[in-house]
């Protein structure tokens, strides 16, 4: 297991409850990793049926499984196709005071990394 104690990852499309988002921001949880959630905002009616009944919220549910494993989680509703909201969502994660310093992202288009290294080069 590795040890991912001290360390932060920004996960975006992490608020499904059956997708491949939120079981990495568990995995790396479990890992002791900090996690920064992130998902677009889905109308009720456009929820799959399985999460309806299940009362599912997105990254709210995610944030507090990942709360139970002992680490700390940022929600950060975000659309990647906006691009203000990529700057946003980066913009809280790098001055977010309960995470010290996000170090990883998982599953990021090819204009949020650019992004994300530009604003990294400011943030530090």
């Amino acid at each position: 297991m590795a040890d991912l104690d001290g360390k932060i990852a920004l996960i975006t499309g992490a608020g499904g409850m059956k997708g491949i988002g939120r079981a990495t921001a568990l995995k790396l949880a479990s890992q002791g990793a900090d996690i920064v959630l992130s998902d677009v905002r889905r109308a009720p009616e456009n929820l799959p049926p399985q999460e309806v009944r299940a009362g599912w919220r997105g990254i709210d549910s995610v944030a507090e499984e990942v709360e139970a494993l002992g680490r700390r989680a940022l929600k950060v509703w975000c659309d990647l196709t906006v691009t203000a909201q990529i700057e946003a969502m980066v913009g809280k994660a790098a001055r977010s005071r309960s995470l010290a310093r996000t170090q990883f992202m998982e599953r990021s288009s090819k204009e949020f990394r650019a992004l994300w290294a530009e604003i990294g080069k400011t943030a530090h």
